[in-house]
């Protein structure tokens, strides 16, 4: 399941308690009851529950938490849409590459909910990009490269092989 793995790396990463979480049987969506008793409902939804219980302070000002959010939107409208007759692959790979340029990670200088998520959203994408392909995005092959050396992150997804030196400039 592989929503499931996505919210293990999440309360893993941040130290948060896991096992109150619950899947639907009709549709898998996630549900976790929170500490004053409020059901919270829906993948990101959950995923932001779990990255604030937990004893790892996320440390992010107002607009690094819009950041995020804005990243989590971009997940699921792009990234999860790309592909077969929705939004090309290209685009979105584009897109990220250029953003990522200068930057680590996609908010901070450490990972957040938003590397998370954006990780395991592409994971599937980059899986079946060949070398050269990836070669193309070199921004978003560091940073997915990079990203994946975390197994608490990884979780129990294939490690993707990178070529370290340019193979088809």
């Amino acid at each position: 399941m592989a929503g499931e793995v996505e919210l293990v790396a999440v309360a893993e990463y941040f130290q948060a308690p896991y096992g109150g979480v619950t899947f639907s049987k009709k549709d898998q969506t996630p549900s976790v009851k929170t500490k004053n008793g409020k059901m919270v409902t829906g993948q990101t939804t959950v995923a932001k529950h779990l990255s604030q219980a937990g004893k790892v302070s996320s440390g992010l000002t107002l607009e690094d938490q819009a950041a995020v959010e804005q990243w989590l939107e971009y997940r699921c409208t792009q990234v999860d849409r790309c592909g077969h007759n929705g939004i090309p692959v290209s685009q979105v790979l584009q897109e990220l590459n250029l953003y990522l340029t200068d930057k680590v990670y996609f908010v901070t200088h450490h990972p957040t909910l938003a590397d998370i998520f954006l990780y395991h959203g592409l994971h599937k994408i980059i899986s079946k990009l060949t070398f050269q392909e990836k070669e193309k995005y070199v921004h978003v092959s560091r940073w997915f490269d990079n990203i994946q050396q975390d197994t608490t992150l990884r979780q129990s997804l294939q490690l993707l092989p990178f070529s370290r030196s340019s193979l088809y400039s």
